[in-house]
């Protein structure tokens, strides 16, 4: 039985939990945050979404959750352009150009070197080709060369010609380029000083993101910048941006959180994706879970740092279980790729990706003084 002590003492924690909940606060310097398990959240988001995706079925629960206002691949893959916005932008105010590009090559490119052969090397096994046929057809190695080009290719020969989702190896990867040339963005801020004068990248910033909405054709140097995913994606990179360069002038509050999702849920106002009110909502409400004092989650360093991995590998491993389940449902699918993919993803972080990262600095052709 709770005593009237016991009992004011649980009320007052109850009061003080609300109080936390219901008190703004600001961003904070350093790795003193949650993006890494979001990153697992909304790698974990597009392989959920893709188990029903992948199987032709229309919706994943998460369209159904939020009153048809959100999908869940969409979701996941807005939730990383964000973080990576923020977090790039710090990475070129702290290493300068050189070191930029240095660490922004060595992130991305071993993995997705491996990914591709990973994919070929899983085709060889699933392809309607004699194995000779396909090891020397050009389709083959043009996946490998002018995806790494940013030119990516999405089919191999004969691989998975006869699932629902026909011919895809790794449908994921059309990111990569966009995120590349999101980078070209973040360089070109830094070195007209502009992430460290919060007003003027604010307003250059938005300027960009309202031509964008305007007029996506505007901006066809980004690669499919008109189809359904991209623009959604680059705004909330941008905001990413303008939360980094403003992060001491942006309150965080719950309440706010719990309004901005209750309006969109309401309104069904994520459609069509792209709406900068969605991706500030989205924005907003991944900076406020980063951030909260109160919501700290480490991830182990025996894990790491797998986010990139479970996204670039889950692809060819889903289609791998629909090619040998047939019948399978998509809450099977979710089960069986999610631990799969987290295994290979563990694996690439602890030989391929950490090795690689650990080269910062080392690189030869990349030496040189810092431009900021």
């Amino acid at each position: 039985m709770i005593t009237h002590k016991a009992f004011k003492i649980q009320q007052a924690s109850y009061y003080s939990a609300v109080l936390n909940f219901l008190t703004p606060f600001y961003p904070t310097a350093g790795r003193d945050n949650n993006f890494d398990v979001l990153r697992l959240f909304a790698a974990s988001l597009v392989i959920f979404s893709h188990s029903w995706s992948l199987i032709g079925a229309s919706d994943d629960p998460i369209v159904i959750w939020s009153n048809q206002s959100l999908h869940g691949g969409g979701l996941g893959v807005w939730i990383f352009f964000f973080i990576s916005g923020y977090l790039v932008s710090e990475s070129f105010q702290m290493r300068g150009l050189v070191g930029f590009i240095e660490s922004r090559f060595l992130r991305i490119y071993p993995a997705f070197l491996v990914s591709l052969i990973f994919g070929v090397v899983i085709g060889a096994f699933v392809t309607t080709l004699p194995i000779g046929t396909y090891i020397a057809d050009e389709q083959t190695w043009s996946y490998v060369y002018r995806s790494l080009l940013t030119d990516i290719q999405f089919v191999l020969p004969g691989v998975f010609a006869k699932l629902p989702f026909a011919n895809g190896i790794n449908g994921s990867l059309w990111t990569i380029p966009i995120e590349i040339m999101m980078y070209a963005g973040v360089i070109i801020a830094g070195v007209c000083k502009l992430l460290n004068r919060p007003t003027l990248s604010l307003l250059i910033i938005a300027s960009v993101m309202t031509a964008f909405v305007i007029e996506p054709n505007w901006m066809l140097l980004i690669p499919r910048v008109t189809q359904i995913y991209v623009l959604p994606a680059i705004l909330c990179f941008a905001f990413g941006m303008i939360f980094y360069t403003n992060k001491a002038h942006i309150p965080l509050h719950g309440l706010y959180v719990l309004s901005i999702i209750g309006l969109i849920i309401y309104t069904r106002h994520a459609k069509p994706p792209g709406n900068i009110w969605v991706c500030f909502a989205i924005a907003y409400t991944t900076a406020w879970f980063a951030f909260h004092p109160w919501l700290r989650v480490k991830i182990p360093p025996r894990i790491g740092d797998i986010s990139y991995g479970l996204y670039v590998y889950a692809f060819p491993i889903q289609q791998t279980i629909i090619y040998n389940y047939a019948d399978a449902g998509p809450w099977a699918i979710f089960a069986i790729s999610l631990p799969i993919t987290a295994l290979v993803a563990w694996i690439s972080w602890h030989l391929i990706e950490k090795r690689a990262l650990a080269l910062k600095g080392r690189l030869v052709f990349l030496r040189g003084r810092k431009f900021s």
